[in-house]
């Protein structure tokens, strides 16, 4: 059975991940949490009645996968030991002061420390590429001092990651590996033929 994906809710789900009281609130208000207010409009602006913005839903998600244990990534964040910047928990208003709106509908809140916490200096607007360049799992190489996706790297010189990958297997050195254009087929070809020549001139 779901439940509500709010921190210390409990109760039996009923809608956009949240029990009937919260989703209420929700629908009416654009806050799960909040009571009504007067002249119905937040002063930031970001939860107008019966919708959620970008930023608004990126504070509730963010709060819930690292606090709620009910949510389904909670042991990707919080069961992991990621925290939320205590000041960010209770106040949207200093979230968004601190991270600032998302540049375009293709950004969703990332981490720029995959292991770090939800907090100012870590936290950034980033597109789905930019995430996926970003996660845990991804083979880093190090560069002038600095760590970089290798996929980044091979795409930003032309490169296939897969080419990179097999050479780093073959005991290439991550600077050879990246810096060694890769030949076509033709320009192969071509250079057997000249060295046939020479060996047979």
């Amino acid at each position: 059975m779901k439940f509500c994906f709010l921190a210390g809710c409990g109760r039996k789900h009923y809608g956009r991940g949240m029990c009937f009281s919260h989703w209420r609130r929700w629908k009416a208000w654009g806050d799960p949490v909040a009571h009504k207010l007067r002249g119905g409009q937040p002063k930031h602006g970001c939860r107008p009645a019966g919708n959620m913005t970008r930023e608004y839903g990126s504070w509730i998600c963010m709060k819930s996968r690292c606090l709620n244990q009910k949510n389904t990534n909670f042991y990707l964040y919080g069961g992991r030991g990621i925290r939320v910047h205590q000041p960010w928990i209770g106040s949207f208003e200093q979230f968004l002061s601190d991270v600032g709106l998302a540049p375009s509908r293709f950004h969703t809140l990332d981490r720029k420390d995959p292991n770090g916490n939800y907090e100012p200096g870590n936290v950034r607007w980033a597109t789905r590429q930019e995430q996926m360049e970003n996660k845990r799992g991804n083979h880093r190489l190090t560069l002038n001092g600095v760590q970089i996706c290798l996929a980044k790297a091979a795409r930003e010189r032309g490169i296939s990651p897969s080419t990179v990958h097999y050479r780093l297997s073959h005991g290439w050195s991550e600077a050879e590996a990246l810096a060694v254009p890769v030949e076509t087929k033709y320009r192969r070809k071509n250079t057997q033929g000249l060295m046939s020549e020479v060996e047979h001139g």
